[in-house]
């Protein structure tokens, strides 16, 4: 089902903005999901061309991490699972965030980024699931009052995104904050010290994004 249909309000902040995170708003506002469910894009089986067999050879050991852990992470960009020093993206320029945008975030959770958070578990593109519409509502949450300091609640933007986020144009169709929103996308686990379940190439992870550490609950060979 189309988002477009569901909350045509959100359809130019999306094409401008939000991406992916649209249909997550949508959901939020609409509840036209069915849970346990995870969020993946047209770009899933590009990204993760090691996953032979594709999603379904790892769907129910997914569903699994849900329902231990309440939320998990689908695999991306054909890497073994293991954590991004945020430290060095920044000194290599590639981490898509102005000194602006690191300074925002301190001031709205409290966190230095890379000083203090510079460890980023790499489960990137948000291919994020939720066990049920009470974990969904919570990760939500946490986001939404962050979200609304750059959209009123009608989605019209209130503050540019552009003076926090640099832009790398090297995706297809950049949208800067959803880039924003993908770096912080892990600060929910972070902040609330919550682990979740990853899905690598070689099995199903307990991740401690908070501790930097992973512990591999599961073996998949593929």
């Amino acid at each position: 089902m189309s988002e477009a249909i569901i909350a045509p309000h959100l359809v130019e902040a999306g094409k401008k903005y939000l991406a992916e995170w649209t249909f997550l708003i949508s959901e939020l506002e609409s509840r036209f999901a069915s849970y346990p469910f995870f969020v993946v894009s047209s770009r899933f089986h590009d990204k993760n061309k090691r996953l032979k067999g594709g999603l379904p050879a790892v769907w129910d050991l997914a569903l699994e991490g849900l329902k231990s852990h309440g939320w998990g992470y689908l695999p991306s960009y054909d890497r073994d699972a293991n954590f991004q020093d945020l430290n060095e993206y920044k000194a290599l320029g590639r981490l898509g965030m102005k000194h602006e945008g690191l300074a925002f975030i301190d001031g709205f959770w409290g966190v230095r980024i890379p000083d203090e958070y510079r460890f980023f578990s790499d489960f990137f593109c948000n291919y994020i699931g939720f066990q049920s519409r009470s974990h969904f509502e919570k990760y939500m949450q946490f986001y939404i009052p962050f979200i609304h300091k750059f959209f009123d609640d009608d989605w019209k933007e209130i503050r540019d995104p552009e003076i926090y986020v640099r832009r790398r144009n090297v995706f297809r169709e950049e949208k800067p904050f959803s880039l924003y929103l993908e770096m912080v996308s892990h600060m929910f686990f972070y902040k609330n010290d919550i682990l979740f379940a990853g899905i690598s190439y070689n099995g199903i992870y307990d991740v401690d994004e908070r501790n930097k550490k992973m512990n591999l609950l599961k073996p998949f060979f593929i």
